[in-house]
């Protein structure tokens, strides 16, 4: 991305393995769109470049990336939880909302007590 010239690069690797590198003119609205969410601009979410600041942004986190965990591989990883029994009876949409909650509730107290030491 060139934001002072308003311009995306683009590399494309062809089937036949020859590659090449093209430019698109952004409009204002899609370079204000890019500063706003350069994350997923261009349809597939890169590398994170932002921080969860609220314990919504975390559990978002989270459950996008356990909202396609299969309901086994989640009951693995609350296989230590003293409600799993509970949990098992549960759907797999509900136990990756569930993970995702005690997750960012997890994290959010770990921030905050290490902003208190």
């Amino acid at each position: 991305m060139a934001e002072p010239e308003r311009l995306a690069y683009c590399g494309v690797t062809f089937e036949d393995g020859k590659s090449s590198i093209y430019t698109f003119s952004l409009s204002q609205e899609e370079l204000d769109t890019y500063r706003h969410h350069p994350d997923t601009f261009f349809g597939v979410p890169a590398s994170r470049t932002t921080c969860a600041e609220t314990p919504i942004e975390l559990y978002d986190f989270f459950y996008d990336t356990y909202r396609k965990s299969t309901k086994e591989k989640l009951l693995t990883f609350m296989k230590d939880w003293p409600d799993v029994l509970r949990l098992s009876t549960l759907t797999q949409p509900e136990l990756a909302s569930i993970y995702a909650e005690r997750m960012a509730l997890g994290a959010s107290q770990a921030r905050e007590c290490s902003a208190t030491s």
